[in-house]
C-alpha cells in the first residue's frame, strides 16, 4: 500500500453534524403510494465539553426504527471512532429527532433500517494534523515500508496511546493499521482499519487521493470476506465519487461476479465474530439463512428489514427465511464477545 504523506493545514472551529450513511428505499415499497419517512426535527448532538476542551473529534455511526408516530426507538451505536462521549450525545440528540411516518398504500408503517452517521468535527474549514503526529507517522510509516513488524507496533501503539486531536489524524492513524495488517495478513483487522479511516475522511481534498482508494480496498477485502451485500454498497458509494474511472474499471469484473454468484443456487459461507459491543452485523444478500461451527456463545439475533424488525432466540439448528415484502435486512447476532461463527446464506426461496 502506498503511504500518503501528511497534509498540514490550518485553523479549527466547532461542529457536530449527522450524515445519512445509507439512505434506503424499500424494494417492497416501490410504488406510487408508498413514501419513506421523511424529517420533521432534526436535532444536532451538543459537543462534549470534554472533547472540546480536548479538542478531539470523532464520529457515531447509530441504528434506529422510526414508529408509525414518526418518533424514533431501538437507537443503539454500532460503530464510533471510539470515545463514549461522543456516542451518549449522538444517542441523546437521535432520540428527540421525529419524522413523518413512512406509509404504503395510505397506511402508516414502520420504518426499521435506518443508519446515519453523526460526526464531531472541530474542522470547517482547515482541517490540520499536529507536529508530534507528523513525526510519529513519518516513523512508522518508514517501519512499514522496511517491513519491520515489530518496530510498527511498537510505532503504532504509540500513536494509539497518544491523543489524536483531528479527523485527519484519525483517517492516517488507521491507514497506517490497514498497512501493517496487511503485513500480518490479518484480513478482518484490515478491512476494520480501512473502514474507520474511511469514516474520518471528510475533508474534499482527501477524496479523490484517499477515500477513493480506501473504498477499493474495502470493496476488495468485502469481496474476499464474501460480505457481497456490503461490497454492493461500497460499489455505490464509488461510483458516487469523482476522478472514479479507473477504480471501477478495476472492480468491475468482480461487481459482476459478485452479481452471478448471488443469483446462483451456491451457498454463501460468511464467517464472523461478536465484537466489542457484543453484537456482531451482517447485511444479507439473500432472504434465506442459517448458522453453523460456533466457538462460544450466541443469545438472540435481531432482524431490522426495510418495514420490519423482528427478534429471536438463537437456534442453531433453525433455517431462517426472510418474506421479500420485509426488504432488504440486517441481521444483529448477539452474544459473547470473540464468538465465532458462519452465516450460510441459501439460495432464496420463492
Amino acid at each position: 500500500m502506498k503511504i500518503i504523506s501528511l497534509i498540514l493545514l490550518g485553523s479549527l472551529s466547532l461542529t457536530a453534524q449527522a450524515a445519512d450513511i445509507q439512505p434506503t428505499t424499500p424494494e417492497s415499497q416501490a410504488n406510487k403510494t408508498s413514501a419513506n419517512a421523511k424529517t420533521l426535527k432534526r436535532i444536532q448532538p451538543i459537543y462534549p465539553k470534554s472533547a472540546e476542551h480536548e479538542g478531539y473529534e470523532g464520529w457515531v455511526q447509530l441504528s434506529y426504527v422510526i414508529g408509525t408516530d414518526g418518533n424514533v426507538s431501538d437507537a443503539f451505536v454500532v460503530d464510533s471512532s471510539g470515545l463514549r462521549d461522543f456516542e451518549k450525545a449522538a444517542l441523546k440528540a437521535l432520540k428527540k429527532w421525529t419524522f413523518t411516518p413512512a406509509t404504503n398504500n395510505g397506511e402508516k408503517i414502520v420504518q426499521c433500517k435506518n443508519n446515519i452517521q453523526m460526526d464531531f468535527s472541530m474542522n470547517q474549514q482547515n482541517p490540520r494534523t499536529s507536529r508530534k503526529f507528523k513525526i510519529n507517522y513519518d516513523d512508522t510509516a518508514s517501519a512499514l515500508k522496511a517491513k519491520d513488524l515489530v518496530a510498527s507496533k511498537t510505532l503504532l501503539d504509540r500513536i494509539a496511546q497518544t491523543p489524536r486531536h483531528s479527523s485527519i489524524e484519525e483517517a492516517y492513524f488507521w491507514q497506517l493499521n490497514a498497512h501493517y495488517y496487511r503485513l500480518t495478513g490479518d484480513v478482518d483487522q484490515q478491512l476494520k482499519s480501512f473502514e474507520h479511516s474511511a469514516g474520518n475522511i471528510r475533508d474534499k481534498k482527501l477524496k479523490t487521493s484517499m477515500l477513493l482508494p480506501s473504498l477499493q480496498n474495502i470493496f476488495l477485502l468485502q469481496v474476499q470476506t464474501n460480505q457481497l451485500s456490503k461490497a454492493l454498497v461500497t460499489y455505490d458509494k464509488i461510483t458516487k465519487l469523482e476522478k472514479n474511472n479507473q477504480v471501477l474499471e478495476q472492480i468491475e469484473p468482480f461487481k459482476a461476479k459478485i452479481d452471478e454468484l448471488l443469483a446462483s443456487d451456491k451457498l454463501l459461507v460468511v464467517p464472523q465474530k461478536v465484537g466489542e459491543r457484543g453484537f456482531s452485523q451482517y447485511r444479507l444478500a439473500r432472504n434465506s439463512f442459517q448458522f453453523d461451527e460456533v466457538e462460544g456463545d450466541l443469545s438472540k439475533l435481531s432482524i431490522y428489514c426495510d418495514n420490519q424488525h423482528e427478534e429471536f432466540a438463537f437456534n442453531a439448528n433453525n433455517v431462517w427465511t426472510i418474506p421479500q415484502s420485509w426488504g432488504q435486512c440486517s441481521v444483529y447476532v448477539y452474544g459473547d464477545s470473540n464468538t465465532s461463527f458462519n452465516i450460510i446464506e441459501l439460495p432464496d426461496q420463492a
